[in-house]
């Protein structure tokens, strides 16, 4: 059996490196970035958020107009990849092999 990575996963890998490298400011995204990002609406993310459902950022809207949120790349990249990608790093002279284009 021979395992090939699909291209989307690439693309989203990619994407995912663009989101935290390219577009975070002091290891540190905006909502409105992770979800045009992702295509998520804003609103259910923040609820999610709010709610403190949400595993990789933390925010409140208690006493405040609009609503405070943190999302960091650290734990956005680990939720995403689920730490998957670390393991992946051990063996990444092989890797190439199994990226399909």
């Amino acid at each position: 059996m021979e395992l090939k990575i699909p291209p989307i996963i690439v693309e989203e890998y990619d994407k995912l490196y663009d989101l935290v490298q390219n577009q975070s400011h002091a290891g540190r995204l905006y909502a409105n970035q992770v979800c045009n990002a992702y295509g998520w609406d804003n609103m259910a993310f923040a609820r999610s958020v709010y709610n403190g459902t949400c595993p990789f950022a933390f925010g409140d809207n208690k006493g405040v107009g609009k609503g405070v949120m943190y999302i960091p790349v650290l734990p956005l990249y680990n939720f995403m990849t689920q730490g998957v990608i670390f393991k992946a790093a051990i063996d990444r002279d092989r890797m190439p092999e199994f990226i399909v284009k």
